[in-house]
This record gives structure tokens, sequence and C-alpha cells, in this order.
């Protein structure tokens, strides 16, 4: 009982973390080939950048606040002739509780917990809970992190987000209901602690 009060006791000096870095959507869109009936599916990636900010306040807890913008999207044309593009940037925000080993200490250091986020463009919004994982390491003050996001139904609806430019009359979008275009963020980031 002893080790389990010490464990989520507050530090007694937290460790604040800022971090930039760059945001990577993948993401997959389904389609039917007109001609055969088969399946095709093209993938893509939308980037951006993020901020974030941890406040580590014990070796195991933190929490977490990030702000990020998504402005460009590239698709892999291997056999489609979809286009893509974001006519207005993807603005966004987390907020995350996070348990994991060595989060204040120096060298390396991993986490995981619960996120909420939230998306918007054009008064078109997303948001839902998700899974955050991530890995870094601490050189004295200095720090790389990676994090990725796992989302249980994180899509984008081009025909609001307005981010599919072109169609290819070959092919049919599969969904009923304009483009649904599941992705799964990662976040490659280098910050200072203080």
């Amino acid at each position: 009982i002893t080790a389990l009060i010490s464990t989520l006791s507050f530090a007694d000096s937290p460790t604040v973390q800022f971090t930039y870095g760059n945001l990577f959507h993948l993401g997959e869109i389904n389609f039917t080939k007109n001609s055969d009936n088969s399946d095709v599916t093209e993938d893509f990636i939308i980037k951006g950048q993020a901020i974030n900010l941890k406040y580590i306040y014990s070796p195991y807890t933190a929490f977490s606040l990030s702000y990020h913008i998504l402005e460009t999207c590239e698709i892999k044309n291997a056999q489609t002739k979809l286009g893509c593009h974001i006519d207005s940037q993807i603005e966004g925000g987390n907020a995350e509780f996070l348990t994991g080993l060595n989060m204040d200490g120096k060298g390396l250091f991993m986490f995981t917990g619960v996120g909420y986020y939230i998306e918007d463009q054009l008064h078109t919004k997303f948001e839902e809970f998700y899974i955050p994982v991530g890995i870094g390491i601490n050189l004295n003050m200095f720090v790389l992190e990676a994090t990725y996001e796992f989302r249980n139904a994180a899509h984008y609806d081009a025909y609001e987000y307005s981010m599919f430019s072109e169609t290819d009359p070959n092919y049919t979008i599969k969904e009923t209901h304009g483009i649904i275009a599941p992705t799964q963020p990662i976040t490659i980031s280098m910050g200072v602690r203080f």
C-alpha cells in the first residue's frame, strides 16, 4: 500500500515539457472498380504541425495538452486518379492523462493513457476519446518523442472537409455517405524540459 501511494503521489519538483513537431495522419479510402467490381484501396497522408505541453508530476504520471494544424494532403495514386488537397486548414486540440515509465527521468521513457481530441474545419467538427502510446528520450533538457494515437472511429468526410479535388469515373467510392477516410495520427517532435 505504501508503494502504491508513493507511485501516485506528486513529485517534489514537477517537470514541464514543451515540444514542437510534425504530425502525420495516415489514412485510406476504399473503392470498387467498375469494370469487375474488385476492391481497391488508396493510401493518403495528411500533414501538419503540432505543439505540446506536458506537466509531468511523477515518474509514472503526466497531463498533456496539445494544439495542431493540418494543412497538406498527399495521396498514392496507384490505380485511381483521385486528387487530394485541403481548402482550409484543419485545427485541433488534445487533452491526455498519461501513465508510463521514467517519465520525469533522463534517458528512455514511454507512456500510454487516455485522451480526447477535437478537430474543426469551417465549423465541421469531429471529436472522440482515443488511446495514445508514446516513446521518447530525454538527453538532459533536450527531448525527442514519438506518439501514436489509436482512434476508434477517426475519419474525415471529404465532402465536408473539402479534401479530395478529383474523382475517377472508373471507380466508385464504397461508402454511401461521401468519402469516409479513417486516419491514425503519428506525431514526431522535439523540445525541452524545465
